[in-house]
């Protein structure tokens, strides 16, 4: 789903243009060795390296203030009552089975893909991350190693060390927990991180403003090094997300008739206005007023049901998550010849579940940068990352399709499982506070 950039460093356009121009321009060097070129590459290649490390330095401070301000908020909303709790249960159902088909469906295609061992040289060449992510293989606890590892003895420590997803329920532990203190400690906490996080938010529209020429520098040197394999990459990735995403898509329609108790044309009439709206805007935003008239006037859902389940799904539920995450994170595992253990996979799961959940987006992928800590802790090069990011518009589409149709299912499941609705308490329509990104 598409993140608002008003006000913002970030314009998808522009980024896109110097990922094309520096991947033909570095492809073209690599294969007919233009000197001007090979020296351009040289001399930008700084200058890229800066500006990730710039954003990879903002991410993780971003993502605790984030997570810590979503868990306020929400306190004292809807969130924990009988259709809240219901919804939200729904939700958490919907992200592992996406897990659970990336895994089963995409796993096996992906190990199929021919990447030659001269392109995983070629693509390692460009960062030392290799090395680092098989130090971190070698150094992967068993399960119950791994088990203990979630508490943090010193969750400082583990910040510094990048443990991501002990850093992570610490936080959220720590949310939690605020949200039981007296209402003064309460708002004074919640005043501190929102104010943390809107200048987080500041430092990194800042940086996201050179976004072009850190793509051009990174797009420039990858194609330099690696030649057409790196297109070949890209369009390969864009197939993969984009079938996936569809064929889960379709999988939803007899998943809610049976759980559901509708037809499948039924709902296929009742969702379809607001996947009009979502494939339009790439915005599931954009698309509330139109599953809010779906759900109740085409499916004729309950009213309070609609109204608590369908503003919360737009605001902090991206079904499409898990999918596209896994298939990224295998993907690239694959380029790069990285052997993912069972840990850290779980531990990947794990975080891109927990950060799902953070309503507020961030520009360039929006939620999809929050869980950038969560593909370096997996050995992922944050090259490698930026550079799937930067074409991530068509994919967005079919995110945010799937999120639509995943959002109505939830409230068409959620008013059969309540099946008295007389007890469910009417209230009013629950105002997004933010747009909710699908990548």
């Amino acid at each position: 789903m598409k993140n608002d950039m008003r006000g913002t460093g970030f314009s998808p356009a522009p980024s896109l243009i110097a990922l094309i121009v520096g991947l033909s321009a570095g492809i073209f060097a690599h294969h007919f060795d233009v000197a001007l070129l090979l020296a351009l590459e040289r001399v930008l290649a700084p200058f890229g390296q800066v500006w990730l490390s710039a954003l990879q330095m903002t991410v993780l401070p971003l993502v605790i203030t984030n997570l810590v301000t979503a868990v306020l908020a929400n306190s004292e909303n809807h969130i924990f009552g009988r259709t809240g709790i219901g919804a939200l249960t729904l939700f958490v159902g919907y992200l592992i089975l996406g897990a659970v088909f990336a895994l089963a469906v995409g796993s096996p295609i992906i190990a199929q893909l021919p990447v030659s061992p001269e392109t995983v040289t070629s693509f390692n060449a460009l960062t030392d991350s290799a090395s680092q992510a098989a130090a971190k293989v070698e150094a992967q606890p068993d399960f119950g190693g791994w088990l203990v590892s979630l508490i943090p003895t010193n969750p400082f420590e583990a910040l510094a060390s990048g443990h991501l997803l002990p850093v992570l329920l610490f936080t959220i532990a720590f949310a939690i927990a605020a949200t039981r203190i007296e209402d003064g400690g309460r708002q004074a906490l919640f005043g501190f991180f929102k104010g943390a996080s809107e200048t987080m938010m500041v430092l990194v529209n800042w940086i996201l403003r050179a976004t072009p020429i850190g793509v051009l520098a990174l797009s420039l040197s990858i194609g330099s090094g690696v030649g057409a394999e790196a297109a070949t990459a890209l369009v390969q990735y864009l197939l993969l997300i984009c079938v996936h995403l569809l064929a889960f898509t379709g999988l939803l329609y007899p998943l809610t008739a049976a759980l559901g108790g509708v037809g499948l044309r039924f709902f296929a009439t009742g969702v379809l206005p607001a996947q009009i709206v979502a494939i339009g805007t790439r915005s599931s935003l954009a698309s509330l007023p139109a599953l809010l008239e779906g759900a109740q006037e085409k499916l004729r859902l309950n009213t309070a049901v609609a109204e608590i389940s369908l503003p919360r799904a737009v605001t902090m539920f991206k079904s499409n998550r898990t999918i596209s995450s896994v298939l990224k994170l295998l993907f690239i595992a694959h380029l790069f010849a990285i052997d993912l253990s069972v840990g850290q996979i779980a531990a990947f799961l794990v975080t891109i579940m927990i950060v799902s959940f953070s309503a507020v987006g961030i520009p360039l992928g929006g939620g999809g940068m929050k869980s950038l800590p969560a593909y370096l802790a997996a050995g992922v090069p944050i090259e490698a990352y930026i550079m799937f990011k930067t074409v991530e518009a068509i994919p967005d589409i079919f995110k945010t399709l799937l999120n639509v149709t995943a959002d109505m299912s939830v409230a068409v499941i959620l008013n059969r499982w309540l099946k008295q609705p007389e007890t469910i308490a009417s209230v009013s329509t629950i105002q997004p506070t933010s747009q909710s990104p699908g990548s």
